[in-house]
């Protein structure tokens, strides 16, 4: 279990809770252990949310406690690890970045896909709120396809001059085509 001190939310106007978080059970994917998260609002613990997981990745989550606004509160991470059928030793909960701060109003760009390609480029991502910008995101991978491209690029030759394909083209000449293989 993991317990934050006592916590006065009072400055914030819509206080959000964010962290990243990564579960990968790679002995047993289907049956991972949960991650439990409580608020003790001063008086009782109240069920924020329970994560199940098996990523690969980091996982990022954000959570509104503007129902705690003004209030003092405690978060408390719990695993509960009794209730996995086939064990739970290869199944780490790790946390990341645990933040409590005025609430995001430009999230992150999240679930992107590509799909079909074949040459690899990394990028980078944010989204843009108009005044205001979400963090970056990333790196994100991408492939393009492999293409072969054929065409004529006709040129007006005024003097001599070398093309793509080493030959020399002239006004009388001024016709290449050459084949691009990626």
């Amino acid at each position: 279990m993991l317990l934050t001190p006592l916590i006065d939310l009072s400055p914030l106007t819509s206080p959000e809770l964010s962290f990243e978080w990564f579960s990968n059970k790679t002995d047993n994917p289907s049956d991972s252990v949960p991650l439990i998260l409580e608020i003790f609002d001063g008086t009782s613990w109240n069920d924020l949310d329970t994560l199940i997981g098996d990523n690969a990745s980091w996982l990022n989550v954000f959570y509104d406690l503007s129902p705690y606004a003004g209030n003092t509160i405690q978060v408390r991470f719990m695993t509960n690890q009794t209730i996995i059928a086939n064990g739970s030793f290869y199944n780490d909960i790790l946390l990341n970045e645990v933040r409590i701060v005025e609430m995001t109003t430009c999230f992150p760009p999240s679930n992107l896909a590509v799909a079909n390609v074949t040459s690899t480029y990394d990028f980078y991502i944010q989204s843009d709120c108009g005044v205001n910008q979400s963090t970056w995101e990333g790196p994100f991978t991408f492939t393009t396809p492999f293409i072969t491209a054929t065409g004529i690029d006709m040129q007006v030759a005024c003097d001599t001059y070398t093309w793509i394909d080493g030959m020399n083209y002239t006004a009388d000449n001024n016709t290449a085509i050459y084949t691009i293989g990626l």
